[in-house]
């Protein structure tokens, strides 16, 4: 199954010195903008020899001020100075994203400039790889925005390879109704809720007739306000500062609906704020953040996590030993 090589694995497979030496002959004499200060561009920069190029700013969206960033100076995309052409080189590793962020908003204010990819070669190498295991899977079972999730007989994706939202990133990996099972555990909330439906539709039609998405949230009907505090979009959680989106399964339910699935709920709260919950196949997918599955909460935010909720709601807590929970609903292909 697919598991795509570290960034760690590539430079040691390959010469990268001779991929900078390249594309510091090609650039020679130009003026050169380094797009995107990713921890991918900081390890290569200090361990390879970027002398040749000319480089005259490093810019990143995360970049608020004016200063030097690995000695040089710093720009966000809306502060690059437009006295002189430069060429852009993109040093992070979801390729894809910068260019459409670059399309729509650079090219607009600055004209059209060349771009070149610093890890252009690790993408094609990674994606012409989980294009093989595609292909030949059987059956076909797919985890969407694993990040560092590997599961035996299962293919690990993420949005740099397999971004969901677009129909094109389906289309070059799958054929139509190829997929037996998907596991989305935690990605839905970090998609905006307009793009939500475009998302189930091309998953729709990739997915086998009775194939199975096994998708999994926070659950916005969790009776602790401490809990749902930490999970909301803007929460203080962890990861919480990018959710767009926080379902119930009400929600879930007008969004699904108008399509051709069916749901059947795992584990989730109701809108009274009681937990329902039965087995399921493990097979179809794993899940780790369950009401079995989460670590129990520490002692010191047990007394603040009961205490938000009300009293009558309490006790299933205590009879059932669990904390936080998952909205955990297969989606069904009809």
């Amino acid at each position: 199954m697919y598991s795509k090589d570290s960034l760690a694995d590539y430079l040691s497979k390959f010469s990268f010195q001779n991929i900078v030496n390249s594309i510091s002959a090609i650039l020679e004499g130009k003026n050169v903008i380094i797009y995107g200060a990713s921890e991918a561009f900081c390890h290569v920069f200090d361990n390879y020899d970027f002398s040749k190029l000319n480089i005259v700013g490093i810019v990143d969206i995360r970049f608020k001020d004016s200063g030097l960033f690995l000695g040089h100076k710093k720009y966000s995309p809306s502060t690059i100075p437009k006295k002189f052409p430069f060429t852009i080189l993109m040093a992070t590793l979801n390729i894809e994203n910068i260019k459409n962020h670059i399309e729509k908003n650079l090219y607009p204010k600055y004209g059209h400039f060349p771009l070149i990819s610093l890890f252009d070669d690790y993408y094609n190498k990674n994606l012409a790889l989980l294009s093989r295991s595609t292909a030949y899977a059987d059956p076909k079972k797919v985890i969407l925005g694993s990040a560092d999730t590997i599961q035996k007989g299962w293919i690990s994706t993420d949005s740099d390879y397999l971004d969901i939202t677009k129909h094109f990133h389906w289309s070059r990996l799958f054929d139509e109704a190829s997929i037996d099972n998907l596991v989305a555990e935690h990605v839905f909330e970090h998609i905006p809720l307009n793009k939500i439906k475009d998302c189930l539709k091309n998953i729709h039609k990739y997915l086998k007739l009775g194939g199975k998405l096994r998708f999994v949230v926070p659950d916005g009907n969790h009776p602790a306000s401490y809990y749902r505090e930490m999970t909301k979009p803007g929460g203080w959680g962890c990861g919480a500062n990018d959710h767009k989106v926080f379902f119930t399964l009400e929600l879930l339910e007008q969004i699904v609906n108008p399509l051709k699935y069916v749901l059947d709920p795992i584990e989730y709260f109701d809108s009274n704020g009681i937990f329902h919950k039965k087995s399921y196949l493990v097979e179809d997918g794993f899940i780790k953040r369950t009401a079995n599955g989460y670590p129990t909460y520490k002692s010191s935010e047990k007394k603040a996590f009961m205490e938000s909720i009300t009293p009558k709601l309490r006790e299933q807590f205590i009879d059932n030993e669990f904390a936080y929970t998952s909205l955990f609903v297969d989606i069904i292909k009809i």
